[in-house]
């Protein structure tokens, strides 16, 4: 289902909960509060373009292979993109860009850190 398929959902349900008096007002409430809280929605990055960023290897500090997990500084040129997403989403949102899995929070003391790790092959 659609994102906005969900929000039509939820106002309708929003709607309906207004006709249960006391009940539906706090219930209505509720569904505002998540509403709220949805994570923002994921602007188009390219996938070539992270890709070529100077990610880093946790264990080494050397440069990363494609499709190694590594690190970036946040003001790295070429990662602003990257890092207002970040700065949008809910706490612990991952984030799938091409064949990485970002996490959408910073790490280190001043939040200086993005890291990201290759998506994992499920077996069928």
């Amino acid at each position: 289902m659609s994102e906005e398929k969900i929000l039509k959902c939820i106002v309708t349900i929003a709607d309906a909960l207004e006709n249960l008096g006391d009940v539906g007002a706090e219930l209505k409430k509720l569904v505002g509060e998540v509403t709220v809280n949805q994570p923002q929605p994921i602007p188009q990055l390219d996938p070539n373009q992270l890709e070529s960023l100077p990610w880093k290897t946790y264990k080494n500090k050397e440069p990363c292979k494609p499709g190694e997990a590594g690190w970036i500084m946040r003001d790295t040129q070429g990662a602003e993109a990257l890092a207002d997403l970040i700065e949008k989403q809910a706490n612990d949102v991952k984030v799938q860009i091409g064949s990485h899995r970002y996490k959408t929070r910073f790490s280190g003391d001043k939040h200086q850190f993005i890291g990201r790790a290759p998506i994992k092959e499920t077996k069928s």
